[in-house]
């Protein structure tokens, strides 16, 4: 069975991107009165974005790292 280290990296980078979610959901309801409080989760979301295909490129490269060596 071909284990498939692509798809863990994207679930890895998604949890990432989940988490960092979290976090600036946090930091952004903590001062309810800011004036650009959505505007600021929307940049740190927008900006955080690429971690999952990140995540998908280092699983592939990691699989094929890990399967030349054998």
């Amino acid at each position: 069975m071909q284990k498939r280290y692509w798809l863990r990296g994207g679930v890895v980078g998604a949890v990432f991107y989940a988490i960092c979610f979290l976090i600036a959901y946090a930091f952004e309801t903590q001062n309810p009165n800011s004036t650009a409080s959505g505007i600021g989760l929307l940049v740190v979301m927008i900006f955080s974005l690429p971690v999952i295909p990140v995540g998908f490129f280092l699983g592939w490269l990691y699989g094929k790292i890990k399967n030349k060596n054998r």
